[in-house]
């Protein structure tokens, strides 16, 4: 409908009578001058009248301006992707809502995110290197001081922690918390998990690797009484190094006293895996007997790690030893575990083997429980001396089978008051000429009462290292 015009009527009045006389007719005038009073009205200009309608549109106009004006700015959806050149640390709120995602995970606000990089820098020196790891290894640390129930690593690296050279899993990084100080022995159990995401631009990406912890219940001044053994028990072997000893010399003392002190665990009681149960209790499984190794090789100044050997299916089976560095060639690899028979003789005095003391990367390839994907095995470019291992360092093993060389070695060890003698030989053919000939008591015991022992004996032939062990007197289990 179109507005009606905003002008006011004729004012004017009507009537059906005779026209009414024009008021302006009555007007006096006089000579240059208004008489008071008596002036002519103006004429009427017309005025426009307001809508009310469009002052209420204008005002609700205006109040949606005001609103609009006073909304933020709508955010800028961020990449999921991670810039090489960015600190990681300006994430912390994306990295928590990527691990909130994770299926089957109970992420809460305040997890403890520990970068192993704070931005990618692979090409560091390797003192950078060290000092990041040192880093990351105290901050660990203190997580599992505090019994934090869980924590995040992430880091450009695919390597997050270090401590066990294993590739089973990808990173070698699970269970590694276990090489800092003390093993973190509280620590009752854990699961991890990892994840990656590629950065943007570039083919090196972030991982992240979650972990769950369950803890002993041990109070505060039980965990430092614990500390305490494992102290005087490292001592008490570390003093048995002699002064000036080389690595061969440590790693054997070592060796020895952990297999005359621990014994196998086959309950598998608390602590079976950590250093307490070794140091604290005397009782472990190849876990420990590892990690002890360890932490006293580096403890007497030698690099050593934990070696995890690949699951194997069948047996729902894991396996681990020890892995020697600065060792001039490839017999760098020590099992104190398989050396541990839990035998003793008539004086208590435990038997030792070295049946695993100094292998070959190939040589633990072909034994059972020992086959493993990757270890920081060095390629030589000309064949080194390898006197690593035992026998041939102290001169018993034999190229082939001789009965006078036998005799050389045994009465070698009798004389030096070994309860137990052995031989290793250096082929398949020569062993199994030696087995045939120590095997028959017609030509043993004549070859034992050469070297002046005429008493009881055990033995054992190993056939993946080539051994022949004779035990002097009768065993009993300890």
């Amino acid at each position: 409908m179109p507005l009606r015009s905003s002008y006011p009527r004729d004012s004017r009045s009507r009537s059906t009578g005779p026209r009414a006389a024009d008021p302006r007719a009555s007007r006096s005038r006089t000579s240059g001058s208004r008489t008071s009073g008596s002036c002519e009205p103006r004429p009427r200009t017309p005025q426009r009248k307001k809508h009310p309608f469009l002052v209420v549109l204008i005002l609700l106009a205006a109040v949606v301006l005001i609103i609009l004006s006073r909304r933020p700015a709508p955010e800028t959806k961020k990449s999921p992707y991670f810039s090489k050149t960015e600190d990681l640390t300006k994430r912390t709120d994306d990295i928590r809502e990527l691990l909130k995602k994770q299926e089957n995970w109970t992420v809460k606000d305040d997890i403890r995110i520990i970068f192993a990089d704070y931005e990618d820098r692979s090409s560091d020196t390797p003192d950078a290197t060290r000092k990041r790891s040192e880093r990351l290894q105290s901050e660990f640390a203190d997580a599992l001081a505090k019994k934090e129930p869980s924590v995040c690593v992430i880091g450009w690296h695919s390597s997050i922690l270090s401590g066990y050279s294993n590739s089973s899993t990808p990173g070698y990084d699970n269970g590694s918390f276990r090489s800092l100080p003390y093993s973190s022995f509280w620590l009752k159990s854990y699961r991890s998990g990892s994840s990656y995401l590629p950065s943007e631009g570039s083919s090196l990406g972030v991982r992240f690797t979650l972990y769950e912890f369950e803890y002993y219940d041990m109070t505060d001044q039980e965990i430092t009484a614990a500390k305490a053994e494992i102290d005087a028990e490292t001592q008490s072997i570390l003093s048995c190094i002699p002064q000036g000893a080389d690595l061969w010399q440590k790693a054997r003392t070592i060796h020895d006293e952990l297999v005359a002190r621990l014994s196998y665990d086959h309950d598998f009681e608390d602590h079976c895996h950590d250093l307490y149960g070794a140091f604290g209790k005397h009782k472990t499984v190849c876990e420990g007997y590892a990690l002890a190794f360890q932490y006293l090789m580096e403890r007497a100044g030698e690099s050593c790690n934990v070696v995890i050997s690949d699951w194997d299916e069948t047996t729902d089976v894991s396996h681990a030893w020890n892995e020697l560095l600065g060792v001039y060639g490839d017999d760098r690899y020590i099992d104190v575990t398989w050396d541990d028979l839990d035998y003793a003789d008539e004086n208590g005095n435990p038997y030792i083997l070295y049946n695993y003391f100094g292998l070959t990367l190939d040589e633990l390839n072909s034994i059972d429980a020992h086959s493993v994907a990757h270890t920081t095995q060095t390629t030589w470019s000309e064949t080194p001396p390898n006197n690593f291992n035992y026998y041939r360092h102290e001169g018993y093993e034999l190229a082939e089978f001789d009965a006078d060389a036998v005799v050389g070695a045994f009465r070698d060890q009798y004389e030096r008051g070994a309860n137990s003698l052995t031989v290793r030989f250096s082929s398949e053919e020569a062993y199994k000429e030696a087995v045939a000939y120590l095997s028959d008591g017609n030509t043993l015991y004549p070859l034992l009462n050469n070297i002046g022992y005429e008493g009881k004996l055990w033995y054992t032939f190993n056939e993946t290292t080539y051994t022949c062990t004779f035990g002097l007197g009768e065993y009993t289990e300890s």
